[in-house]
């Protein structure tokens, strides 16, 4: 039997796996994918294995915003709202494309298939709902200071706040969960800031700041006491009249 050619998402690779050592999820647990395993093995024909949706949305944020850059994607068609990637406001524009005959996406049609652009929003919409509803939904905090990751990495790909991002004047914070209690050192990478004459740290009840040479590309703190339970990393540089973030950080429990 030829094996058909199905779409398939990351959300199927754990109900595969757990299908191929043959168990099942932990008790509560609702895996929103589909076991590929039939796929794989050649059981199932095109006739037999169903139709359905997936769905995918950009997010970069504190909470996702339900309509911005997401797509809809059935085995045939493919919704596609490409606005607000960019993180600021936007003006929606739906797309449809008939993935099977226009895989390159060339031809939207939804201006002539008004029906099935509003049955793909509203599951969309639905999904949406879904996957948003309750805590789980919430940034992770990362935790520090256990030993299977000591010391932790700081990125600015996980940091927050409203200035949060990638250009030189950005400037965020990590959300952080301390896992045991201790003392914990914390060191920053640095760019090169014209004016730059300090680094300023707030962790907890703890706000000190150091000072920088031009030249100093790390900046290494005292280590800090902090219990356990949830905290907020935020270093800045100091430039006289404004602040901008550092580059990223590495926090270690060293007692």
């Amino acid at each position: 039997m030829e094996k058909p050619i199905r779409i398939a998402s990351s959300i199927d690779l754990a109900p595969t796996l757990l299908d191929a050592c043959g168990l099942q999820p932990p008790e509560g647990v609702r895996l929103d994918g589909m076991s590929l395993l039939p796929l794989m093995k050649g059981d199932v024909g095109n006739d037999t294995w169903p139709d359905r949706t997936l769905y995918f949305q950009w997010h970069r944020g504190d909470a996702p915003e339900m309509g911005r850059a997401f797509a809809a994607r059935s085995q045939q068609w493919k919704l596609v709202q490409a606005q607000g990637a960019e993180g600021t406001t936007f003006e929606p524009r739906l797309e449809l494309y008939d993935i099977s005959a226009d895989p390159f996406e060339l031809h939207d049609q939804a201006a002539e298939r008004t029906e099935l652009v509003e049955d793909l929003r509203k599951a969309y919409g639905q999904w949406f709902a879904d996957v948003t509803a309750g805590p789980h939904a919430q940034p992770p905090r990362i935790v520090i200071g256990k030993p299977a990751e000591n010391p932790t990495a700081l990125t600015r790909q996980d940091w927050r706040g409203p200035r949060a991002g990638w250009r030189p004047v950005d400037q965020g914070y990590w959300d952080v969960e301390v896992g045991e209690a201790g003392k914990y050192q914390v060191s920053v990478q640095v760019a090169k800031v014209p004016g730059a004459t300090a680094v300023h740290l707030k962790v907890g009840d703890i706000d000190v700041e150091q000072p920088i040479a031009p030249d100093q590309t790390e900046v290494k703190f005292a280590p800090v006491p902090l219990p356990p339970g949830p905290a907020r990393i935020e270093p800045w540089i100091v430039t006289g009249g404004s602040t901008v973030g550092v580059r990223s950080a590495e926090v270690a429990r060293v007692e």
